[in-house]
């Protein structure tokens, strides 16, 4: 069966509601993330108004079934834009944003959706309309609970608008690529750039290339220095080459990753969190491996991608042991199901905050938000 679709927010809280009544499971369906029992799942598709664009405050609310695309698409018209990258922008949207935490490149230098996140307004498991933060940028006394929403896998509710808060499309965004032939050689590299006297926005590591890319933003003169600065930092290493090119949609992340067009459903993409330190020592176990790495090194979350053929128990045994002196969070986001078993283990063995236990038992005292996937690590 397909997942149920609503047509209005009120219809997402009455079916929401006959499930807490009947104490049914129910979840948000995602892009990467679908339910085992699809006719559990409720997809938000139809929810996709712009409901308030003050771009003169820059600000604007949504309802959170707007692919990240077409939000992108409508403050572009006003030279602006949300500075996050995610998977898949024309399907993934802003409930799936918010729910996965989901963060790319960009994240280095502009955050998460969690820094651009001002309100919402989401269904509990009671199928009661909630309301967090506001419409403003300074609006929080207590708990921020439109944050503590973000990464909840749906746990505390379905979110069904947000308030984010954009900004200016910058001048020029510019990177600098620098090779390296071996792991030690990609760490001195990073070495050298994290010394440097300036805040990147993408510092990104790749296991494919053995490549560090380092982007910044500003005027086209300003960026074409920095990033010259940032070449000339490893010019006395030896077997180095750096390269500086124009960021864009199709320099991140997510495109060195995988293909543009792969077959989702026989991948296998991991999201592995450790120590900003330790992210090219887990760079460098992934590639000994076989796994496509590509470490978001200013925030320890590294990617780990390959064919869901390749990717086999015993194997995966030999190199999560290795991983395992790391201390690493893990979070399946694709992959077969031995390892989707593995990471919710792992969430299960992992205790809750107390703040999260009370606060899922006031918003989901049925716990019929039964999230298939893992918070973020």
């Amino acid at each position: 069966m397909s997942p149920f679709v609503p047509d209005t927010v009120e219809e997402l809280q009455r079916v929401i509601a006959q499930h807490h009544r009947d104490r049914h499971p129910l979840c948000l369906s995602s892009r990467w993330a679908a339910p085992a029992d699809s006719s559990k799942g409720l997809a938000l598709t139809k929810l996709q108004s712009v409901i308030d664009y003050p771009h003169r405050d820059m600000t604007i609310t949504v309802q959170t079934g707007i692919p990240v695309a077409e939000l992108q698409r409508v403050l572009a018209e006003q030279n602006q834009w949300l500075p996050l990258d995610v998977p898949r922008p024309e399907t993934v949207s802003i409930a799936d944003l918010i729910l996965d935490h989901w963060y790319g490149s960009l994240s280095a230098g502009y955050g998460t959706i969690r820094d651009w996140l001002l309100g919402v307004a989401a269904v509990d498991g009671s199928g009661r309309l909630f309301h967090a933060g506001g419409r403003v940028v300074k609006n929080v006394a207590g708990y921020d609970l439109c944050k503590l929403l973000v990464g909840s896998s749906g746990r505390l509710g379905i979110p069904v608008e947000a308030t984010l808060q954009v900004r200016t499309i910058p001048e020029c965004l510019l990177a600098c690529r620098i090779l390296a032939e071996t792991p030690d050689g990609l760490l001195e590299a990073w070495k050298r750039v994290r010394n440097l006297p300036l805040k990147p926005v993408v510092l990104d590591a790749s296991s494919r290339e053995m490549a560090l890319t380092v982007a910044v933003e500003g005027t086209a003169n300003v960026t074409q220095q920095l990033a010259a600065c940032i070449q000339a930092t490893v010019t006395d290493l030896p077997g180095y080459h750096a390269d500086i090119f124009p960021w864009n949609n199709e320099t991140d992340c997510w495109h060195q990753m995988m293909p543009r067009t792969p077959d989702i459903d026989s991948s296998c993409l991991l999201r592995v969190g450790v120590l900003p330190s330790q992210s090219l020592r887990l760079l460098a176990i992934a590639r000994e491996h076989d796994w496509q790495a590509l470490a978001l090194t200013a925030r320890g979350t590294v990617y780990l991608h390959r064919s869901a053929n390749t990717c086999l128990p015993a194997d995966w045994n030999h190199f999560w042991t290795q991983l395992m002196p790391l201390n690493p969070g893990l979070q399946c986001l694709r992959g077969p199901d031995f390892l989707l078993r593995l990471a919710e283990d792992l969430r299960l063995n992992r205790p809750a905050g107390p703040l999260m236990c009370q606060l899922q038992k006031v918003f989901d005292p049925a716990e019929i938000f039964a999230a298939p996937g893992s918070n973020a690590p």
